[in-house]
């Protein structure tokens, strides 16, 4: 199955549905992933990762490292996404539900159907709103077969040759850049620009 946090930022308003509550669940991405294997009596084998992003990319090895199971050298999007909706899945008809979903606060749901991967995704957005902005999700639980039809391969190892790429260019002072033009041949830059300002609005 797919595994990974949705969340993000959350508005002062929205903070206070949290005030008072207590984290009970430790792990709540390895109790979504039992809460999915429960509901639908099985075991899962190996996990795959929703997305490339700075987290959700690592999730997947954690789990499978606590739980002795396997990590698939991939994901469904091949970059970071802002919803779980955008994903290759979603274009070869792999169904995102079943699907659970945990808070740290000791929620725990099921959806067991649902109209489509976006009123999925609205489902799932909407609970990370009143559980501080995270909730473990873990959906799509499919076979060898049916993952291998979409599943964008090897995106995680070519994400941690890119890393140790910028690593060691900032640890002798090169352009980053650079190194990681040097691993695709067919790579261009477009442009360069400094950013001189970053304004983040959660009101």
């Amino acid at each position: 199955c797919i595994i990974g946090m949705v969340g993000g930022g959350i508005t002062t308003e929205e903070k206070k549905y949290t005030e008072g509550l207590i984290k009970i669940i430790k792990d709540p991405m390895v109790r979504a992933v039992k809460c999915l294997e429960n509901f639908l009596d099985v075991e899962f084998k190996a996990f795959i990762a929703t997305e490339l992003g700075p987290y959700n990319s690592i999730v997947p090895m954690a789990v499978a490292s606590s739980m002795n199971k396997m990590t698939v050298d991939g994901d469904f999007c091949g970059r970071s996404k802002p919803k779980i909706s955008i994903s290759t899945t979603t274009i070869g008809k792999i169904p995102i539900t079943p699907l659970s979903i945990v808070s740290e606060y000791g929620d725990e749901v099921i959806v067991k159907d649902t109209l489509n991967d976006q009123r999925a995704e609205n489902i799932a957005r909407e609970f990370s709103r009143i559980s501080k902005g995270a909730i473990s999700v873990a959906r799509c639980p499919m076979k060898v077969k049916d993952a291998k039809k979409v599943l964008i391969p090897n995106t995680l190892s070519q994400a941690i040759v890119l890393g140790e790429k910028v690593r060691l260019a900032n640890e002798t002072n090169k352009n980053p850049l650079h190194s990681i033009i040097q691993c695709y041949p067919n790579a261009l830059q477009v442009f360069n620009g400094t950013v001189k300002e970053f304004i983040r609005n959660e009101e």
